[in-house]
Parts: structure tokens; C-alpha cells; sequence
């Protein structure tokens, strides 16, 4: 997932400081996950950064084969067993669902909210008219 994350930065021509920035995640936890130095870094930082970067994450999981209870597989699911089986499959594919959601709605939110530069810039820009307006600079020192 390191190496991934890192292609895709260096695909798009960021630094590690520019990722941080869009993440508000450190330089250094940037720098120690593509590093490999963080053995198990959260579920909800690699969604973030998978968000952030277009990485399409696809989770899969496999049942190991030495804790197969061949009688189960011969034996057919009572009525209860249905029921809860489709119980979980719902609750499964709400949390997809819920997931899903959430990855779009953070993606929308940062999209329309401005980076910290720009919202800096912005506030530079603001105060500097604001000065000039008041007579504090003249309009030949804004650079």
C-alpha cells in the first residue's frame, strides 16, 4: 500500500509536504507510511489518503481452507440461519454503503473548501485592501 500511495504522489507531482497539507496528516507520518515504518496505520488514514490521491481501494478476503467444516458445507441452513445470514449481508452492504458515502462527501467538502495557501493568500489579499483602503500602504508597496 506504501509503494501505491507513493506512486500515485509522485504521479501527480507532489512532494510529501504537499500530500500532508491535503491530508492534514504530518510530513513525517507521510514520510514513515511510504517508508513502510508504520506497522499498521489506520483504516480511516488509508481511506483518506486513498480519497485523496484516486486510488480505488478494493478489500477481498478468502477462507482458509484448514477451518472449512466439511459437514457444514454438506448440511443445509435452517430458516434461522437464513434470516441471520441476510442480516449480516444487509448490515454488510450498509457499511459499504456508509463508507461509500463517506469517501464522496470528503471528497465534495474538499473540493469546495479552499488549501490552507490559498485561504492564506486570500486573507493577505483581504487585509492588504483593506489597509490601502485606509490609507495604511500605498497601492506601489503591494507586491
Amino acid at each position: 500500500m506504501a509503494t501505491v500511495v507513493r506512486d500515485a504522489r509522485l504521479a501527480r507531482g507532489w512532494t510529501q509536504e504537499d500530500l500532508a497539507e491535503r491530508s492534514g496528516f504530518s510530513r513525517v507520518w507521510i514520510n514513515r507510511f511510504e517508508q513502510t515504518a508504520i506497522a499498521e496505520p489506520s483504516f480511516s488514514r488509508i481511506l483518506t489518503l486513498c480519497n485523496i490521491l484516486g486510488i480505488t481501494l478494493t478489500v477481498s478476503y478468502a477462507i482458509d481452507p484448514d477451518v472449512i467444516d466439511p459437514d457444514a458445507m454438506n448440511r443445509r441452513a435452517s430458516p434461522h440461519e437464513k434470516a441471520k445470514e441476510g442480516e449480516t449481508r444487509s448490515r454488510e452492504e450498509n457499511i459499504t454503503e456508509s463508507i461509500s458515502d463517506k469517501m464522496a462527501d470528503e471528497k465534495r467538502s474538499r473540493q469546495q473548501r479552499p488549501s490552507k495557501n490559498a485561504a492564506t493568500i486570500l486573507k493577505t489579499l483581504a487585509l492588504r485592501a483593506k489597509q490601502q483602503n485606509l490609507g495604511g500602504i500605498e497601492g506601489d508597496e503591494i507586491a
